[in-house]
């Protein structure tokens, strides 16, 4: 009996001690998907917002990464990209580009979905986890204050 747990506890912890790749870019999320990774849209968001509204856009109206999975999971290898400040926004499809819009008339509209980073068994790699399930559609990473933007679709 006690054999028996013990080899179903060494099979357990070395199921878990799976490990995804190292990314093959510093600084750039890839999303991970049966232990390939692959990479996220990398864009800068333009500024096009209003008096009223401050609003972003990324040309094209779907990103060229994509994921069936609704909590995609991502790893991030950082340089000088802190995965403690990204945050995870929905686009919305706005005349062949994807929008979002922050904030209107000084009202918060987007707010990010919650993203934990968690340390790999790989020295200077991270796995970002989504906490709530996406619905399909268009989404960026970005880091909190810059225009870098990198896009996925959830399909």
């Amino acid at each position: 009996m006690v054999r028996l747990l013990c080899s179903a506890l060494l099979l357990a912890s070395l199921a878990f001690a799976q490990d995804i790749p190292r990314p093959p870019k510093a600084d750039t999320p890839y999303l991970i998907h049966a232990g390939n990774l692959v990479e996220t849209e990398a864009s800068d968001a333009s500024d096009v917002s209003t008096e009223k509204a401050m609003r972003y856009a990324v040309e094209g109206a779907t990103s060229t990464a994509r994921t069936p999975l609704a909590l995609p999971e991502f790893a991030l290898a950082p340089e000088s990209l802190d995965p403690g400040v990204l945050e995870l926004y929905r686009f919305e499809p706005v005349n062949g580009r994807r929008e979002i819009l922050l904030k209107k008339k000084k009202k918060v509209v987007a707010e990010p979905y919650h993203l934990t980073a968690l340390p790999s068994q790989q020295k200077g790699v991270y796995r970002l986890r989504v906490a709530q399930t996406l619905s399909p559609g268009e989404y960026c990473l970005t880091p909190q204050g810059a225009n870098q933007v990198f896009c996925f679709t959830v399909f």
